[in-house]
């Protein structure tokens, strides 16, 4: 989750950097919560660790019963 004030330092550099336009306040807010919330996610993604299999390759993890 994002902070409120991240968003919303994001969203006033955004505003700035467009001319700084009235009555527009919701959609730079909104600009700004889903560029954070992307990064986020890119983030995560490339922190989390590679799938590590837990059996050997070409041994299969459950054996087949067989009769007797």
């Amino acid at each position: 989750m994002v902070a409120k004030q991240q968003i919303k330092e994001l969203a006033h550099i955004i505003w700035q950097e467009n001319g700084r336009p009235e009555s527009k306040d919701l959609n730079y807010y909104s600009r700004a919560k889903h560029i954070l919330e992307e990064r986020q996610v890119s983030s995560a993604i490339e922190l989390a660790p590679p799938h590590i299999p837990d059996v050997p390759p070409g041994q299969y993890k459950y054996r087949r019963h067989t009769r007797r």
